[in-house]
């Protein structure tokens, strides 16, 4: 995703945190790691060091964050 905004010159300014609402799809996805229709294993960023990370990568051009 980052060479993608750096390629296209993308800066996003603002990133949510998602947080899946209960009886629905994307919270099954979310807890399980699976994807709900086929099965696969997906991944799933919950810890605050992998959000961080992710948050990061998204606004590359941000520097000390």
């Amino acid at each position: 995703m980052m060479d993608y905004l750096k390629k296209n010159n993308i800066r996003v300014e603002q990133v949510q945190d998602f947080i899946p609402l209960p009886m629905t799809i994307a919270a099954t996805m979310y807890y399980t790691e699976r994807n709900f229709f086929t099965g696969e294993k997906i991944a799933v960023a919950k810890t605050y060091k992998e959000r961080k990370q992710h948050r990061m990568m998204m606004q590359w051009w941000k520097k000390g964050r």
